[in-house]
């Protein structure tokens, strides 16, 4: 005897409260943002990360980073790429990008297998990332993504810290929440 799959109304009721998500998304990082003084302010950090259901760990280009120390607690400094033009940014017209300063406490190092199924132990710092109106509080792997062309990616668990699910036809999806 074969069994049933399961009724529809069973698969709804388990996603009805995930809010869908584009495979890119426009993403925020208020911890990390720091004063600029070329910007002359405190400075939101914005950029398009990938959402990658592949990837088990968020991980970000820390650029130039550096592991200092500081009272028996590691820290990472580190520039990010932030955009700052977020409605070119999002048309792909052409926009500015600023290196942003940024320094955050180390939790913990982990081995983080890359796409090419290469393994690295990598710094884990744990920010706020706010994507549409969801702010998630996540562990992000830092190390140097230049070669790639994402910048940030988000991973799967922290999709399912915010109940999020991935449409992989669409982009930007919750920008203009």
């Amino acid at each position: 005897m074969t069994k049933k799959p399961p009724s529809s109304k069973n698969k709804n009721s388990l996603t009805k409260n995930w809010q869908i998500i584009g495979w890119q998304e426009l993403v925020m990082l208020p911890e990390l943002s720091m004063y600029n003084s070329d910007l002359g302010n405190l400075y939101n950090i914005k950029i398009i990360a990938k959402i990658d259901s592949g990837a088990k760990t968020s991980t970000i280009n820390a650029i130039n980073l550096k592991i200092t120390k500081n009272d028996d607690q590691l820290w990472a400094e580190f520039y990010v790429k932030s955009n700052i033009e977020e409605d070119n940014l999002m048309n792909n017209k052409n926009h500015q990008s600023k290196l942003i300063l940024c320094k955050a406490k180390i939790t913990e190092y982990r081995y983080i297998t890359d796409s090419g199924g290469k393994k690295e132990y990598r710094p884990i710092i744990n920010s706020e990332v706010v994507i549409g109106k969801i702010i998630i509080k996540s562990d992000i792997s830092l190390t140097n993504r230049q070669h790639m062309k994402m910048q940030m990616l988000i991973g799967r668990d922290s999709l399912k810290k915010a109940k999020m699910i991935i449409n992989p036809t669409k982009k930007f999806l919750t920008s203009n929440n």
